[in-house]
């Protein structure tokens, strides 16, 4: 996958550096230096800044760190000042003792959560304790699976840093990514 991002969208990378990419990964990738290796190998000189990068751990699986080698991994990773992200927060199997446990920079709010703004479902009211939640950690915060505009203004009124959905684009290949980008930035006149 790193490879595949450093061919297929790493010139924009390098031309816009406000730009950054997350990559998943399983809990099984911070049971040795292997993601420490390939990430320097692949990114190291390819002109892509460490901060444009964000490793997303999924909640899925639970992170095996008796031997405290995962957090090591994460604290090299963030030395590197590439970012920690907890994904799918809530839906996982330890979300909490992931927060006190280990390095992060970014909890994501699952779609899940997301699908319950504006609706009086009893889990509705989720979505702020995790904001707050999230802003006394001094955690950023990653919205997923933003779908509508309500929702998407719920979140910018209550600070969250960034947001994801087909609200804003729905999944497409790099060429075409590429081109919504350029297509984005430019002036208007």
């Amino acid at each position: 996958l790193m490879k595949t991002i450093r061919s297929e969208i790493g010139g924009l990378l390098q031309q816009d550096h406000s730009l950054h990419v997350a990559i998943n990964l399983s809990p099984g990738h911070f049971e040795s230096e292997r993601i420490l290796h390939s990430s320097s190998a692949i990114f190291g000189n390819s002109g892509i800044l460490p901060e444009q990068i964000i490793y997303e751990i999924t909640e899925r699986g639970l992170i095996n760190d008796a031997d405290g080698l995962a957090k090591d991994v994460m604290k090299r990773l963030k030395g590197r000042k590439s970012g920690i992200a907890l994904d799918d927060f809530g839906t996982g199997y330890s979300s909490l003792s992931y927060i006190g446990e280990f390095p992060l920079d970014f909890l994501k709010i699952d779609k899940c959560f997301i699908d319950t703004i504006g609706t009086d479902a009893l889990t509705a009211g989720l979505v702020d304790s995790i904001i707050d939640m999230a802003r006394r950690l001094d955690l950023r915060i990653i919205a997923e699976g933003v779908e509508r505009r309500d929702q998407a203004d719920y979140l910018k009124d209550r600070g969250v840093d960034f947001a994801q959905g087909w609200y804003y684009s729905k999944s497409m290949p790099a060429p075409a990514f590429i081109k919504f980008v350029r297509d984005y930035n430019k002036p208007l006149n």
